[in-house]
């Protein structure tokens, strides 16, 4: 890449997506190295995510995506609400345990509430990505059936 660019190229971003969701790095948040490095302080970030570069991409080159970027998408989001929902189930059936035994019920409470509220606003991101981004953007027939399964 030539340093007189201002953004990346498409493939680039999707490359990042496709190593964060290799890594199963499929959401956390972005901590660029330095302020001044642009784009780029994106490959050397701390944590790269597949959502955020899916939505780089959205944002740089449109709502249009590529069967490989929407199955990142997709992937991502699912991997996110299973980890979640699966946290929420072992703290749920601790605190049904503890509640047995008279426990510190409101740390577990509080555990529980964060993980629900992370829930939800994880399905409140992919909702408005979908409403206001994808669907409107995405062609008849296989791209709207994919976007409404999601």
């Amino acid at each position: 890449m030539s340093p007189a660019r201002t953004r990346p190229e498409r493939y680039e971003l999707l490359f990042i997506a496709d190593l964060a969701g290799e890594a199963g790095r499929h959401k956390g948040q972005i901590v660029p190295t330095s302020q001044e490095a642009g784009w780029r302080s994106l490959i050397n970030a701390i944590a790269v995510d597949v959502v955020k570069q899916i939505k780089l991409i959205i944002e740089h080159f449109g709502p249009q995506l590529s069967t490989e970027e929407r199955s990142l998408l997709s992937i991502a989001y699912k991997s996110i609400t299973n980890n979640l929902r699966n946290s929420w189930r072992v703290v749920d059936t601790l605190y049904k345990v503890q509640a047995t035994r008279k426990g510190p019920l409101h740390l577990i409470q509080r555990q529980r509430q964060h993980i629900e509220t992370e829930l939800i606003g994880t399905c409140k991101d992919v909702v408005r990505l979908l409403d206001r981004e994808l669907m409107p953007a995405a062609s008849e027939g296989e791209e709207k059936v994919f976007y409404s399964k999601l």
